[in-house]
């Protein structure tokens, strides 16, 4: 039987700007009992294609049909398979989704008016698995933090190399300075996620600052990855710099905080607005809210100064920094330009 492959035209994402870096391909592949089953799918996944462009790290999607086989199925792209992963999520359970899914690596380097073609073969049935918040929908700490992080990212890689000598709102650390922090706590975390939290190298600054944007987005890359492993909530985490061991909810809430405040940092430093959601800072505020505030854990290195009042009528960005010592009235850029994703 000749093959008559029909294909929509593609359908860019909201993250179409992410080239050049890896990404991660999904395919998939659904064959139908009947041909009745089968024109029953393509409105299914004609609705699917209307949500792209407001699906978070979604680059593009391709949906693809096979009439005389009764098969169909589409080819997405993703900036990670954490965004992957989060999207299968809200798409419903296994058993409503049009078949296996395989997620691949590839570069960015393909034009953006064309799905990326590189391992583009359609064979394989391994299925994608994962349980927890991250595949229902629901915002909990590790959807969270990853939002924050990536916020962070895109705001990291948008610096060139004019940018790194530019003051932050971290005493004493110019952006370059701010940006090797972030990557050495992207690292720490990432080995506290697999138990080897407690080596003091795992931590440590990279010392090639040549390439920033580079090395902060290869350790986002890996702690995305390990954040959203399953389990990774109940394990136990090793945190030198607190002298303390705890679970990874809790550790995941530690870095999540941080890097919303980073991501204001970052955002301030360019001159820029700051891109998160409103229920990312709101929740932010909650752990913002919970952080002690005696002076041994304030201060000079320290994770944060001492807080500050917080007027009436302050936003929950505003709160959160002042709360963890910020004063973003000295760095109006970002503040209050929040949207939601």
């Amino acid at each position: 039987m000749p093959l008559h492959l029909l294909r929509s035209p593609w359908q860019p994402g909201p993250r179409t700007d992410a080239r050049g870096g890896p990404a991660v391909i999904s395919v998939t592949d659904f064959t139908a009992t009947t041909h009745r089953q089968s024109w029953s799918v393509a409105p299914a996944g004609l609705r699917l294609r209307r949500t792209w462009p407001g699906a978070p790290g979604a680059i593009g999607l391709w949906l693809w049909a096979d009439p005389a086989r009764r098969r169909s199925g589409s080819v997405s792209v993703w900036t990670d398979e954490v965004a992957l992963k989060e999207f299968v999520g809200r798409a419903g359970p296994p058993a409503d989704r049009p078949g296996p899914q395989r997620p691949r690596r590839a570069a960015l380097d393909a034009p953006q008016d064309q799905p990326v073609r590189r391992g583009r073969r359609l064979g394989g049935r391994a299925a994608l698995h994962h349980r927890g918040d991250v595949m229902t929908g629901a915002p909990d700490i590790v959807t969270l933090d990853r939002i924050a992080v990536l916020e962070t990212a895109r705001l990291v890689d948008t610096a060139t190399a004019r940018d790194w000598a530019r003051p932050t709102p971290c005493a004493g650390w110019d952006l370059r300075r701010l940006v090797a922090h972030m990557t050495a706590q992207h690292r720490g975390f990432a080995a506290a996620a697999w138990g080897t939290g407690a080596d003091p190298a795992c931590w440590r600054e990279p010392e090639d600052l040549g390439e920033p944007s580079r090395i902060h987005r290869e350790a986002v890359t890996t702690l995305l990855a390990d954040f959203a492993s399953e389990g990774v909530q109940e394990r136990q985490f090793v945190l030198p710099e607190l002298g303390r061991t705890v679970p990874g909810s809790v550790a995941i809430g530690f870095h999540f905080i941080d890097h919303v405040v980073h991501a204001w940092d970052v955002a301030v430093s360019l001159g820029v607005g700051l891109e998160l959601p409103d229920r990312v800072l709101e929740a932010g505020l909650v752990v913002a809210r919970r952080v002690p505030t005696d002076s041994a854990g304030r201060g000079p290195g320290r994770a944060f100064a001492p807080a500050l009042d917080v007027p009436d009528g302050s936003g929950p960005l505003v709160e959160t920094l002042r709360l963890l010592g910020r004063t973003p009235e000295e760095w109006p850029q970002a503040v209050g330009t929040a949207r939601e994703v």
